[in-house]
Order: C-alpha cells, then structure tokens, then sequence
C-alpha cells in the first residue's frame, strides 16, 4: 500500500472512530435543576435555584437562647424568573423596626423544583454553624 492510500485510510478510519467517541450533546432540559446554598455574613441563608420553573422549600434549624436550644422553621416557594429562583431566608425575629437574629447552631434545607419538563426534583442540605460559618454535612 502506497503511503496516500495509507494516509487516506488512516484518515477515514479516524473519522469514524471520532463519532464513536465524540459526547453525545446535553440539553439544559435533560440536566434538571441546578441547587445553591449560602450563608451570608449579614445572616441570612440565601437558596437559589436554576433551570426550574417552580420551587418549594422547608427551612427548620435549632437556635440557641438563654441555655437551651429551641426549634424553628419557615416555609416558602414561588415561580421562578427566567428559570431562576433567589431566596433569602432570615433566621431571626422581626417586627415592623426591629430584626434580631438568631443564634443558629443547625439545621436543615428541603428544597423541591418543578423543572422545565414538570418533573419534580429535590435536593436537602443537613449544616451546622461554626464560628459564623455553615458547614454543609451532608447533601441528598
């Protein structure tokens, strides 16, 4: 074999084999929710989610006051912008003039999206607090 021929087939033998091996393509819808999670240095724990179309949420922590810990938690939800949805969750108590935070020990984040296919996905955080940061200890 002549070394054009050899080349030749070299070339359509690689071409071949790239297809074989080339990623097939992923699609945004095929991918699912994206899920973030946040503690801020003003306190507050910040959710976002991305590529869904509605989200859901149950936030319960333990909070420490006078000596004992004591159990707190706040629901919420809504549509998303642009696939896009940005919570932020304040730990405290709050009035009209007033906001007290609370002193957060752990805790846990449930979060559920409805993505662009309406399949229901979810993903739940389990954190503590340490010196004013949050570890996350474990995500599903």
């Amino acid at each position: 074999m002549g070394m054009k021929k050899l080349f030749s087939f070299l070339v359509a033998i690689s071409v071949l084999l790239s297809g074989l091996f080339t990623p097939p393509k992923v699609s945004a819808e095929e991918i699912g929710p994206g899920y973030s999670f946040f503690y801020t240095k003003s306190k507050l724990f910040q959710v976002k989610v991305t590529r869904a179309k509605k989200v859901r949420y149950t936030f319960e922590y333990v909070r420490s006051a006078k000596g004992k810990e004591i159990q707190e938690g706040a629901q919420g939800g809504g549509k998303t912008k642009n696939g896009t949805y940005l919570k932020n969750i304040y730990a405290g108590t709050q009035s009209s003039k007033y906001f007290i935070p609370h002193n957060v020990l752990r805790g846990k984040l449930s979060v559920y999206a409805t993505d662009v296919n309406n399949d229901l996905d979810s993903h739940i955080y389990t954190f503590v607090i340490k010196k004013n940061k949050m570890v996350i200890t474990a995500e599903e």
